[in-house]
């Protein structure tokens, strides 16, 4: 048997599951096919997870078809054994939120809110005990962060009860219902979590009327991130229906723990950054040599002397004819639509400012293992992009 042949078969066979298209084609092509960045992660984890070999986002964009990642994989070197059993500390990235909460204590900077409506009823009880659940098997959601010598001291508690507090709205007019609903996600965004006592997130429920609620869940971001979202929503929802289907909170119903856990992945990135640290400091200091260290916005006020952390999010929408060209001109420049948005941003931010030169940072998931896939996790790291 071709050993390529092998390979082609496993990432057709990881291919149709990110994707969700079975039978892909030798020559299919990634970016024809909507890939992305993080379609680019979860597609190298999957080829980790099933060749044994290490696999980065690099080999998916180079290889680009089903036969030349192939191609990539059968080049690839074995993937590299992960830590277990590590003792909880933070990683990096960890460590700059950290410095930042130490900086500006008391600003909740790093809240993650999200809320949720849910129609039909909804079992307080029963999402207690799911929370519980997750929270067993997520370990990262059981950490506390005690100041210590410059790093603070990590500790992971043991897996307690959870309790939900609950606002009823129902008796509330419209307007000032909706005007009260306001006031406590607002409450939320601004409402700091205490890292040493914890725990690290908490969890409310919204009544707004019969069957109409809404779920509340805001975790501190130093244990959390985007990629976790996903995971909480599907592990909390697994639970929830095992708690009301009369399941033991105990195996087999319960899925085991992860094979490596939040520490792990910590211990991962530090032992990467002593290896290949040196290196990556160097290469961006020869390639950041002379960048501007600020871009100058026209604006309509003066800069605060202080920062404030306040802002907000303006979304804009593309009409489909224009979403179609962006997303040819992606296919043709063999890039990500992202890519090709980032690029637009900077032609903006130079007819704006008038600088040519411009150091923009992008956030990245940074789950290289596919061990990673399925932790809640602050795994994120920063792309500078010149």
């Amino acid at each position: 048997m071709n050993p390529d042949a092998g390979f082609e078969r496993a990432v057709a066979e990881a291919w149709a599951v990110v994707f969700g298209s079975p039978g892909p084609a030798a020559d299919d092509d990634f970016f024809l096919a909507g890939g992305d960045s993080l379609t680019a992660t979860r597609l190298a984890s999957a080829l980790q997870l099933r060749t044994g070999r290490e696999i980065s986002v690099e080999d998916i964009f180079i290889g680009q078809t089903v036969s030349g990642i192939a191609a990539r994989v059968s080049e690839a070197v074995a993937d590299a054994v992960l830590p277990t059993g590590s003792a909880a500390g933070l990683s990096s990235a960890q460590r700059r939120l950290w410095f930042v909460e130490q900086f500006v204590p008391g600003v909740p900077v790093h809240n993650v809110v999200m809320a949720e409506q849910i129609s039909g009823a909804l079992q307080i009880t029963a999402l207690e005990r799911a929370f519980e659940q997750v929270s067993t098997r997520q370990a990262a959601l059981r950490w506390r962060l005690t100041p210590g010598d410059g790093l603070p001291v990590v500790t992971v508690a043991d897996p307690a009860p959870v309790m939900i507090a609950v606002d009823d709205l129902s008796d509330l007019a419209g307007p000032a219902r909706e005007s009260a609903l306001r006031a406590l996600l607002d409450d939320e965004v601004h409402t700091p979590i205490d890292l040493t006592g914890g725990p690290l997130w908490r969890a409310r429920v919204v009544r707004r009327g019969q069957g109409e609620q809404i779920l509340v869940i805001t975790v501190h971001h130093i244990i959390f991130d985007g990629w976790s979202q996903a995971i909480l929503y599907r592990e909390l929802g697994q639970a929830y229906r095992r708690v009301l289907s009369g399941g033991s909170p105990g195996p087999p119903e319960d899925p085991a723990p992860p094979a490596v856990t939040f520490a792990d992945y910590a211990a991962w990135t530090l032992s990467r950054a002593r290896c290949d640290g040196p290196a990556d400091s160097t290469w961006w200091a020869e390639h950041l040599a002379g960048a501007p260290t600020a871009l100058d916005l026209p604006r309509d006020r003066p800069r605060p002397a202080v920062l404030s952390f306040n802002g907000a999010i303006r979304a804009a929408f593309i009409d489909a004819e224009l979403a179609a060209d962006v997303a040819r001109l992606a296919i043709a420049s063999e890039a990500t639509v992202g890519a090709v948005l980032l690029a637009a941003f900077s032609v903006l931010l130079r007819r704006l400012t008038g600088q040519h030169d411009q150091v923009l940072g992008i956030p990245v998931a940074d789950r290289g293992h596919a061990e990673f896939a399925d932790l809640i996790a602050f795994s994120s790291g920063s792309c500078r992009c010149g």
